[in-house]
């Protein structure tokens, strides 16, 4: 006689869509594999990492102070070994201000 897990449904929190979740994950699974429902998943997880870790992010700064004291000449040497990201951080860049130009700006007549 086979013996055979029953198939359970869960309800994705982000996309309210029903979904078989991962038999490895048990019932911890909460969001279905959607890509759109994974980002927000993973941004959820971090900014309650952020939330659990306050001085995290201040004792990186003052590391990253240091580092960049320590090393003052890394990025420029580094576009000048790596043409092909400087090609993609300035088209990322170049995406990143037309974005800006057409972002509604909040109206300030109140």
């Amino acid at each position: 006689m086979k013996y055979t897990k029953k198939k359970t449904k869960k309800i994705c929190r982000f996309c309210d869509c029903p979904f078989s979740p991962d038999p490895r994950s048990g019932l911890r699974q909460y969001a279905c594999s959607k890509e759109i429902c994974q980002k927000m998943r993973k941004r959820e997880n971090g900014n309650r990492w952020q939330r659990n870790h306050p001085k995290y992010k201040k004792h990186k700064k003052k590391y990253m102070k240091g580092w960049r004291k320590r090393n003052p000449n890394f990025s420029k040497e580094y576009r000048k070994s790596h043409p092909e990201y400087r090609q993609r951080e300035i088209e990322r860049m170049r995406i990143k201000r037309l974005h800006k130009k057409f972002v509604a700006k909040p109206s300030s007549k109140n």
